[in-house]
């Protein structure tokens, strides 16, 4: 296959796979949603077929949501005029046991009462066709590595199916446990227990089993690294993110004045403008917003990362940081006031960035409200998944999205450049710290990856497992061997 077949083939399966498992869990407008991601990537019969599913989701959206049994009705029918000449196994799914069930609701409709409660009862399911099973992944052991470093914690997390392995990185609060109890008594026990046939589907498998967003981001993250490496594909490529070129934005983490100073001083503008990051905090912003009103910058290449700590009662000196000229302003708040994004934007002259957000229904609250001009988001709070939701609702209105990461690993920072070469992302990335915990070198910094050059189906020579070592639990990178302090293992 061609390197855009590959990619589509891997958004069809993920989107089939996920809006399957919204279908059975009876969110019917969820499976319709990731159902027609799938839908504009197919072209021929598949996508009449695919309009078939689409409209039985739709549906029973209408029947069990709005009552509509009329309307629910209609849709039904032309549901199985769609999938009337659909093959047996259409998108690896048991077609003809979906016929049938649909047929009968659509008979039933008509004079159909609903139990006792108004529940409706015996809605049908979306199976996968025995002959599609052996495409299914079974974890077979779940290992957590924790791992920590002089200010930031995380646990890296491997999973292994028969000889296949997948990394993924979980970020942890210096002060929380929150995440390793979850993986631990939750989400590994779920894991090694269900097979799932694309890692899009655990999430929403996940959403009720644990509250910790960060613990099923970096289950899911190490999922989708097995199931590009069963594949044989690039992890972009798995994504079903094309590749393009890439330019990272560079960041200062220093707070002082002096510190901050002498980097804008010294830094040389790269030929592509790359933007420069400045974290700043309350207090410290009062003297340096005097000190940069002195110097002969260029303060359209600034980002202010306002870290979420501000209060409104903080206005005049973000007023004052304004006043420097027009420059990205992100995250003075936290991600879900919302209200205070409108108030500040209502007379903010520089674009206002607001992240990262929970979810792609957070995101569209923002939109909807006016709360901000640009989105933010992390992969590692939300998980891959619902960053490409994000990602591709920000594209359909047009919105700038920034990806900031927060990675202390490899395995993070690659998700991070997989993610950030989705085409939504028009702001060059902030690809978080690889080497902080680690030690390991990240020589990817403002790397160009081009598209045309690489094969998806190539290894990626910046893998960051690239130097493993013989360990008693199997092959392990070297980076990770020098630093965990506890490893914790579950075989099923």
């Amino acid at each position: 296959m061609s390197s855009r077949e590959v990619i589509n083939s891997s958004k069809i399966d993920s989107c089939v796979a996920r809006g399957r498992a919204r279908f059975n869990l009876g969110d019917h407008w969820g499976a319709h949603e990731a159902l027609e991601r799938a839908w504009l990537v197919v072209d021929g019969p598949p996508k009449v077929h695919l309009q078939g599913m689409i409209q039985a989701a739709a549906a029973f959206h209408k029947l069990i949501v709005e009552d509509n049994a009329i309307g629910a009705e209609r849709l039904l029918s032309r549901a199985l005029a769609a999938l009337e000449y659909a093959p047996e196994d259409a998108f690896g799914l048991a077609i003809d046991q979906l016929r049938a069930e649909l047929k009968a609701w659509r008979n039933r409709l008509p004079s159909m009462v609903p139990v006792d409660d108004g529940r409706v009862v015996g809605v049908p399911r979306l199976e996968w066709a025995a002959s599609s099973l052996e495409a299914e992944i079974s974890v077979d052991t779940v290992r957590l590595h924790r791992v920590s470093g002089q200010s930031r914690k995380s646990i890296v997390v491997e999973i292994r199916a028969g000889s296949a392995q997948g990394w993924g990185e979980c970020r942890v609060p210096w002060r929380d446990h929150g995440p390793w109890t979850a993986l631990k008594d939750a989400l590994a026990p779920a894991l090694v227990s269900e097979k799932f046939r694309a890692p899009s589907s655990l999430p929403v498998h996940f959403e009720e089993l644990a509250s910790e967003s960060a613990a099923v981001a970096g289950i899911e993250h190490a999922a989708w690294d097995l199931w590009r490496r069963v594949r044989e594909i690039s992890l972009d490529a798995a994504l079903g993110i094309a590749a393009r070129p890439l330019s990272e934005a560079r960041r200062f983490q220093g707070h002082d004045l002096k510190s901050i100073t002498n980097f804008l001083a010294g830094d040389e503008p790269s030929s592509n403008g790359d933007p420069l990051v400045i974290e700043l905090r309350p207090n410290a912003d009062r003297r340096i917003a005097a000190a940069l009103a002195e110097m002969n910058i260029d303060f359209g290449r600034l980002i202010l990362d306002l870290g979420g700590a501000y209060r409104p009662a903080d206005s005049k000196v973000i007023e004052a940081l304004d006043r420097l000229g027009p420059m990205l302003i992100a995250r003075p708040y936290p991600a879900h006031a919302l209200a205070e994004g409108v108030r500040l934007r209502s007379w903010l002259r520089s674009p206002l960035a607001m992240g990262p957000f929970a979810s792609e229904r957070e995101a569209d609250s923002a939109r909807r409200i006016g709360a901000c001009d640009v989105f933010i988001v992390d992969p590692l709070v939300i998980g891959a998944t619902a960053t490409i939701d994000i990602a591709e609702m920000a594209e359909t209105y047009a919105i700038p999205i920034w990806l900031a990461g927060s990675a202390s690993t490899p395995f993070g920072a690659q998700l991070e450049r997989a993610l950030a070469m989705h085409s939504a992302f028009a702001l060059p990335p902030m690809i978080g710290g690889a080497g902080e915990l680690t030690g390991f070198e990240d020589t990817d910094t403002n790397q160009v990856n081009h598209a045309e050059e690489r094969d998806v189906a190539a290894e990626p020579s910046e893998h960051p497992d690239a130097v493993l070592i013989s360990t008693e639990d199997g092959p392990t990178p070297k980076w990770l061997v020098d630093v965990v302090s506890e490893t914790w293992t579950l075989k099923a």
